[in-house]
């Protein structure tokens, strides 16, 4: 939920006038006052193959270019280490306040990541706070139980009419992942599945 610092802001967008709630791709980040927050969880491994659809849809993505040129397929994208520090625990990054491996320049989404992608650690992941964010969210849910989310909207904020969009959804529903695909993905996911099944049961 948004407090009233950012309803200002989003004063100036005519667009976003009317919005109470802001949702998309963000990081948790500590704001001076007091605000809620929910969140649904994805299982890792689909989180990681749906990032890399997106770099390959994507042409303004840093590596677009080299995913195309190269043919790499999903299996090749694990294993190389140009990517690995881009996949690195994202859900726990995101998590524990380190949202994304980015420099602060203002091109950090085109021509700045280069630089920063050779020299960036990604060594350190705080689990403990992850799991407390979680811990202190009002609900948390997972994409296995889209139901739940619908009911606690309900319960929690009287909202009725839910529409959940599910947008560039593979025809067959959800991925069947090789042994070598789970094997690649395991170091670039460990927290991340840590974080995961302690929260599927609960959704």
């Amino acid at each position: 939920m948004l407090g009233p610092i950012l309803l200002d802001h989003l004063e100036q967008y005519p667009k976003w006038a009317k919005s109470d709630i802001l949702v998309g791709h963000l990081g948790l980040l500590p704001l001076n006052y007091e605000y809620e927050y929910f969140t649904v969880l994805r299982d890792p491994m689909e989180r990681l193959y749906s990032h890399y659809s997106h770099i390959k849809r994507g042409q303004g993505h840093y590596f677009h270019k080299i995913l195309i040129e190269e043919k790499i397929d999903f299996l090749s994208y694990l294993r190389d280490e140009r990517f690995s520090r881009l996949n690195f625990n994202m859900q726990a990054r995101y998590l524990s306040s380190y949202p994304k491996l980015l420099p602060n320049d203002e091109n950090r989404h085109h021509q700045g990541q280069a630089k920063y992608f050779e020299n960036s650690s990604v060594d350190y992941v705080d689990l403990d706070l992850a799991l407390g964010t979680l811990r202190n969210a009002s609900w948390v849910g997972t994409t296995e139980n889209l139901n739940g989310l619908e009911i606690f909207l309900e319960k929690y904020y009287g909202l009725t009419e839910i529409r959940i969009p599910h947008l560039h959804m593979r025809p067959g529903g959800k991925k069947m992942f090789t042994a070598e695909e789970n094997e690649a993905a395991e170091p670039l996911i460990e927290l991340d599945q840590e974080i995961y099944k302690e929260w599927l049961g609960r959704s």
